[in-house]
């Protein structure tokens, strides 16, 4: 197994042992987390973490989610994604690691340079409300049509008839047709990534189509809580969308479980979810 230390397992990096580690990897957007939320209070421990990933030489997906995103649909192929930002950031960790606490840190020039602390922050803060809108807006349509429709919202699909004039009724036509929630959120990430840019190469269903699969982990997690929170109409924490991007870095891999004591995880990905204790007694 390959095991995914999501930001919180990181605290705890330490305990695992070297077998373990060398078996393990976390991503440029824990990091990200590490360094956008330290403040005085917690200062000496993030920066103790992010010595101990350096120490122990954890190994680091440096790709931010757009990325990964990206390399998800294949008519991309020929494009290089150019991502400058992680640079940036690593100038911001080096600087933690350099600093005493916070008022040294905070007054140093790469805190306050233009890539520095306040634009990390706005782009933690971008990447979270990015995949929350996207997330929510194609359920958000469905739960809209059902309103509007009323008994008319009648679906054909494969052959068959689906009366779905209920939100119990469209909630389980989608958890029980996985093809189509998915489908959901693969649209969503298409809208996501579908600049002008994009838009003189391909249209919205060409990329849609070229979908390789990359992100299933992600998409087929993300589809069941959207479809389980909108049309259920319960109410998700905001840290419940920037815990879920972190399954994109598991890309799909049988091989790979994510670690963490995050309750959305071990809920809506028990299989693949390992806790922090789990991975201990392993390391035992």
């Amino acid at each position: 197994m390959i095991y995914y230390l999501e930001t919180n397992a990181l605290y705890h990096i330490s305990k695992f042992s070297k077998d373990i580690l060398d078996r393990s990897y976390t991503s440029i957007f824990a990091m990200l987390e590490l360094v956008t939320g330290i403040n005085e209070i917690n200062f000496e421990k993030r920066r103790t973490v992010l010595s101990m990933v350096r120490d122990f030489k954890l190994t680091i997906d440096y790709a931010l989610p757009e990325e990964i995103v990206f390399n998800s649909f294949d008519a991309f192929d020929e494009f290089e994604f150019i991502e400058k930002r992680t640079d940036k950031l690593q100038y911001l960790i080096d600087e933690i690691l350099a600093s005493e606490n916070l008022s040294q840190y905070s007054s140093s020039v790469n805190y306050n340079a233009e890539f520095g602390a306040k634009y990390f922050r706005e782009l933690d803060e971008r990447i979270s409300n990015t995949f929350i809108q996207a997330s929510f807006s194609g359920v958000k349509e469905i739960k809209r049509t059902i309103e509007e429709a009323g008994d008319d919202c009648i679906l054909e699909f494969e052959g068959n008839f689906h009366v779905l004039n209920t939100r119990k009724k469209m909630r389980d036509f989608l958890f029980s047709h996985r093809s189509v929630n998915n489908a959901v959120t693969i649209n969503a990430l298409v809208n996501m990534i579908y600049t002008a840019e994009v838009s003189a190469y391909f249209s919205i269903g060409e990329v849609f189509d070229s979908y390789n699969g990359l992100s299933n982990t992600f998409v087929e997690t993300l589809s069941h809580f959207c479809t389980d929170s909108i049309i259920g109409e319960k109410t998700p924490a905001k840290n419940d969308f920037a815990d879920m991007i972190h399954l994109l870095y598991l890309k799909s891999d049988p091989m790979r479980r994510i670690v963490s004591d995050d309750k959305i995880f071990q809920a809506d990905l028990p299989s693949l979810t390992l806790s922090v204790s789990n991975l201990k007694t392993l390391s035992a």
